[in-house]
């Protein structure tokens, strides 16, 4: 029974949650020497780009054309203003990204009037994902385009469509591959609806008008990334032309691992009934391991480094290329089997997979994003084994009962 707690009517639970996190979060804070630690990584390209944008307040052509990330430039935008504003070097940019990072977890772990644990036990899932909790106190851009898909989804959910298309656009401009998000959501809407119902509706022209926002970013940067980011690369011209399957199919396998696997472990009767035998299935099998064959993620294509994230490196200290593939294989499988069936879900895993054969560089870090929402999903019982994603209209509040709620619009 939830009982309230003052006049604003916030529950108990609410308030246990949020002080939880507020003490986890500054244990870390604490934890990571107060975010003053020496600049690392990825941070010692970062933040001279980021001081690069805090020259001025608004940058100019010249500077979204040159700047040397592969990225879409607004965390540095962010990072930049704060070191104009308040000059508190790389400090104040991690301690953004820690907020943002405690943001993001309070919005999918909150406990709500139907269901205590399974928010609780979707935020565990997500704090699993061995990249989180890095990024979070790093100058590293993932949070921040986390975030605003997270936001936008959430926002989707509640029948804000231009809201949730604006926040679209803030991770389209935080990173390119958020496009997938938007994409995502214009496809499901439009896949329920008949013919007749073709009508411009803001459920899928809203997010259909963020995804082509990316267009803009190619406009401004006379490609897919500023032709200096793409230059001071180990990339050629022609990569940037090709697919790469072998990155779609690694993407598939760090689904399976970071969100399949964790959903077995923290929720095992869903799991159960997610995988019900079906003749679909035994054509999904056959399908993925012709494409494992012709295309094996044996290591990235066309990057300096072979290694393509955590998995990988872990795979590779016990098992020899064959037996590796066919772990990534299995766990691609799972991936595919748990997302087999038409939903909301299932729409955000394969628009990510399909973006991944743009990706020139595989790595478990780019499946965070939809990891964040795929847990998000979960808590607000939108990822029930009955529909795998499928959810009510948009703006009807949810019912934690299932997936198959409602009829579309």
């Amino acid at each position: 029974m939830k009982s309230g707690c003052g006049r604003w009517g916030i529950s108990r639970e609410r308030v246990f949650f949020i002080i939880a996190m507020l003490l986890l979060y500054a244990a870390l804070y604490y934890a990571m020497d107060r975010l003053c630690f020496e600049i690392r990584k990825d941070e010692l390209h970062f933040w001279p780009t980021s001081v690069r944008f805090s020259e001025r307040l608004i940058p100019s052509l010249d500077l979204l054309r040159s700047y040397t990330e592969l990225s879409t430039p607004l965390p540095f935008l962010a990072f930049g203003l704060l070191e104009h504003l308040f000059h508190a070097g790389i400090w104040a940019g991690r301690l953004l990204n820690l907020l943002l990072s405690l943001v993001v977890v309070c919005i999918v772990g909150m406990p709500h009037s139907r269901s205590f644990l399974r928010p609780i036990a979707a935020a565990l899932g997500l704090f699993l994902f061995p990249y989180y909790v890095g990024v979070s106190v790093h100058l590293y851009t993932d949070i921040i385009a986390t975030f605003f898909i997270l936001l936008a989804v959430d926002r989707y959910l509640a029948g804000k469509h231009w809201i949730s298309a604006l926040c679209s656009v803030c991770a389209i401009a935080s990173r390119q591959y958020m496009v997938a998000f938007p994409a995502s959501i214009a496809l499901y809407e439009l896949s329920r609806r008949r013919p007749p119902g073709m009508t411009p509706r803001a459920e899928w022209v809203a997010p259909l008008a963020a995804s082509l926002s990316l267009i803009g970013w190619i406009i401004v940067f006379g490609g897919l990334a500023p032709p200096a980011a793409v230059q001071g690369q180990t990339l050629t011209s022609a990569a940037a032309l090709r697919l790469f399957p072998a990155h779609a199919l690694y993407f598939l396998s760090t689904v399976g691992a970071y969100f399949v696997l964790l959903e077995a472990v923290l929720f095992p009767l869903d799991a159960r009934l997610a995988f019900r035998v079906s003749k679909r299935y035994g054509v999904i099998g056959v399908v993925l391991a012709g494409l494992f064959l012709i295309f094996p993620p044996l290591q990235n294509v066309s990057y300096s480094i072979p290694t393509m994230g955590l998995l990988d490196k872990a795979a590779r200290t016990v098992l020899s290329d064959p037996p590796r593939m066919v772990l990534f294989y299995l766990l691609a499988l799972a991936a595919c089997f748990r997302f087999a069936r038409h939903g909301l879900g299932a729409a955000f895993v394969y628009c990510n997979a399909a973006v991944m054969l743009k990706a020139v560089v595989g790595w478990d870090k780019y499946a965070l994003p939809l990891v964040a929402v795929l847990w998000y999903l979960k808590a607000r019982g939108i990822l029930e084994p009955s529909g795998s994603g499928s959810l009510q209209a948009p703006g009807v509040p949810f019912s934690g009962r299932g997936d198959n709620l409602g009829t579309p619009c």
